[in-house]
């Protein structure tokens, strides 16, 4: 209800037919009294008596009203309240903001401290945990339609320890991420271990421009869940450590479009870490079949088929990487300072890959990508129980149900392209056939071998993957030439 919505006159009829003992002469000797007591005017002092004449004809122990019985509208309001959190503090044109929030036995409400930055209230002694009075404040929606707490320069805040007993912690309503409820309509309280530092991703919106989106992964037990913001993330979280587990105050979850469980945090969220949580990784051992989309709380025993070049771009650098679990291929690959880990191993080599995320895409081959995030460790183990190797093929047998193969020959000719998206052309020879092979490839041929081939050269394909003709015209010398593909993965190496 809004001030705007109902005259004074239905609310003196709503007060008088909640309270049939109270005559009109006594009701406006309240409103009088109200008024110079909260220095309000005439209307927000029927909204006050109403509210707590509904509730308790009688007068009230304390002059200050519940979280629960603010209306946007409100002004001059007197509350008495627990810090929930304090989050950061936002420089504006005409001084500062700090959000926050504050709880009762009532519920959780956001608040807004303006002129006051948060080390000006930790001096104050007002921090989490803390019981505050705070008298001036107003109450309004924000764009959302949710109420928030203001207070104003010239809001007074006292420290109200003789209330501790009467108002709950914040901590008895956080559970953990595994246990989120997909629920957009309700804020929640979580707690989880951080997987992932926050990667920024600049987004184009449908009417035009573009927003920063920030995303997190964060876990507990064997679920691990995506977690965005649009309104950036606190400091403190860069340098928090991977692996530590934290708080995730006043978050939505809803079902993303993938049909996962995901946390939307807004400008009111904040997250710390908190060594107190009980949070922990529950890593099962599984297969590549038991790998889904999303963040991956699992460890898989893979072998290195094929390890390509360390490319760079926009200052990232990737590695892909063929691997198989003696079942199913994958690609996996490696990310910025994991390429340094992989560097290190070689084809053939047989790891233990924990913590990462994957695309499974059914129709693809391979179906299954599988990308390093900060949280993953990869451990080279020293036994070998995969047998699974890439088949050395000839030229009259690369179509023999072969996805992947490795091919040697002489080279004839070199075309590349300066183009990333431009296909260019490596032709081989090979010898005990004298059969022509065509391999095709993207941009520059540095992006699948430390050397440039030469004409004559004789060198090995990796992890070529087998391709159909496409020269269709029969007058063409390349018609029906056997052809290849280089991938990301696949590697040139002298032979």
């Amino acid at each position: 209800m809004n001030e705007d919505d109902v005259s004074e006159e239905e609310l003196i009829d709503a007060i008088l037919s909640a309270n049939p003992d109270l005559s009109r002469s006594k009701l406006e000797s309240i409103i009088n009294q109200y008024m110079q007591e909260y220095d309000v005017k005439r209307k927000t002092a029927l909204f006050l008596i109403l509210l707590e004449y509904q509730s308790e004809p009688v007068h009230r122990e304390s002059s200050h009203l519940s979280l629960s019985e603010l209306m946007s509208g409100l002004s001059n309001v007197t509350i008495v309240a627990r810090i929930a959190w304090l989050g950061l503090t936002k420089r504006i044109k005409n001084g500062f903001m700090t959000r926050g929030g504050i709880l009762d036995s009532s519920r959780v409400m956001p608040i807004v401290f303006w002129g006051r930055t948060r080390e000006d209230l930790l001096n104050m002694g007002v921090n989490k945990d803390s019981i505050v009075e705070i008298k001036g404040c107003h109450v309004r929606e924000n764009l959302s339609g949710e109420l928030e707490v203001h207070v104003t320069e010239r809001s007074s805040i006292r420290l109200a320890y003789e209330y501790d007993e009467k108002v709950p912690y914040i901590d008895e309503k956080f559970k953990s991420i595994a246990e989120a409820s997909s629920d957009p309509s309700l804020y929640q309280f979580l707690y989880g271990i951080l997987l992932t530092k926050p990667v920024e991703k600049d987004v184009s919106l449908d009417g035009g421009g573009v927003r920063k989106l920030y995303q997190i992964y964060v876990g507990d037990g064997n679920v691990a869940v995506r977690c965005v913001s649009w309104g950036g993330v606190p400091d403190d979280l860069l340098n928090t450590p991977i692996l530590e587990p934290i708080r995730m105050y006043y978050v939505r979850v809803i079902t993303n479009r993938f049909g996962e469980r995901e946390v939307r945090m807004n400008s009111y969220s904040f997250i710390e870490s908190d060594y107190s949580v009980d949070a922990k990784l529950n890593v099962n051992t599984s297969n590549l079949s038991g790998v889904s989309n999303g963040f991956n709380v699992l460890k898989v025993r893979l072998k290195i088929l094929s390890k390509g070049v360390s490319r760079v771009k926009d200052s990232s650098r990737t590695l892909s990487l063929l691997v198989h679990d003696g079942e199913t291929e994958a690609i996996l690959t490696a990310l910025n300072d994991k390429v340094t880990v992989f560097n290190s191993l070689k084809d053939g080599d047989e790891i233990m890959l924990e913590l990462f995320r994957a695309i499974v895409r059914p129709f693809q081959t391979p179906s299954i990508s599988l990308f390093t995030v900060d949280s993953t460790n990869v451990r080279r183990l020293d036994d070998h129980n995969i047998s699974h190797e890439l088949p050395f093929v000839t030229a009259n047998k690369i179509f023999q149900g072969f996805a992947y193969v490795n091919i040697a020959g002489k080279v004839v000719s070199l075309e590349e392209s300066d183009d990333e998206m431009e296909m260019g052309r490596l032709l081989l020879l090979i010898d005990d056939l004298d059969t022509p092979i065509q391999i095709k490839f993207r941009g520059n041929i540095l992006n699948y071998s430390s050397f440039i081939p030469r004409k004559g050269e004789r060198i090995l394909v990796r992890a070529a993957q087998v391709d159909y003709p496409h020269v269709k015209d029969p007058s063409s010398p390349l018609f029906m030439v056997p052809s290849l593909r280089l991938r990301a993965f696949s590697r040139i190496v002298e032979y």
